[in-house]
């Protein structure tokens, strides 16, 4: 759906540092700055980019605005988490741990980072009945569904996301 995501932020230098460690965790090589300073990280499903804003004023988060990455596990989560702490970012939200709703369980664990930009690490769990098709790409075969990626997030035991393909 997203080809890129860009976030403003004043201190490039702290920004690049909280997302080396925390896209680290997930694989992701650390940044790299083009010749106008913006600071790039590149993945074979989109691009996530932080850059002084372009009107030269200060940066600033948006008041209800959430970027959230897809985790592996709650273990990756929780490494996710633990490195944006250690890297200038400040927890929010409630601790990370499963919530539950709209028929799906996710392990979510939330971080503000340096400039104050919401984020947050998603892990869909399994839902443990025959029909869901999260993690079984079998199941998503079968389903006529194609994805992008390896793993699968969608779950069609939920009844609010049957027809989501």
């Amino acid at each position: 759906m997203f080809s890129h995501i860009m976030l403003g932020a004043d201190d490039l230098e702290k920004s690049k540092a909280f997302y080396d460690a925390t896209l680290g965790v997930t694989g992701c090589k650390p940044g790299f700055t083009d010749p106008k300073g913006r600071i790039f990280y590149m993945t074979p499903t989109g691009v996530f980019a932080i850059t002084k804003p372009i009107d030269g004023k200060a940066a600033s988060c948006g008041n209800g605005s959430t970027i959230g990455f897809a985790m592996d596990s709650p273990e990756q989560a929780d490494a996710w988490h633990a490195a944006g702490l250690a890297n200038g970012g400040t927890a929010c939200e409630d601790p990370p741990g499963v919530r539950e709703g709209a028929g799906m369980k996710r392990y979510l664990a939330y971080l503000r980072d340096p400039s104050g930009n919401k984020l947050c690490a998603m892990y869909r769990m399994p839902c443990g009945l025959p029909s869901c098709r999260q993690g079984n790409p079998a199941g998503v075969a079968a389903a006529g569904l194609r994805t992008t990626r390896q793993k699968i997030t969608v779950c069609s035991s939920a009844p609010s996301l049957r027809n989501i393909a």
